[in-house]
């Protein structure tokens, strides 16, 4: 099932096996380099990783 997050609070609900993650668009810069490290290491897979 593919979730909108922008916090790491959202990632705590989330099973890598069954979601695919959007990261929220009002997520800064920074930010979302830490998600998405953050989501790496846990296995998700991300729909919007694309870095700045």
């Amino acid at each position: 099932y593919p979730v909108v997050i922008s916090s790491e609070k959202d990632i705590e609900k989330l099973d890598p096996a069954k979601h695919i993650v959007y990261i929220s668009s009002r997520v800064g810069g920074r930010r979302r380099i830490e998600l998405i490290k953050i989501l790496s290491e846990k296995g998700f897979k991300i729909a919007n990783a694309k870095v700045m």
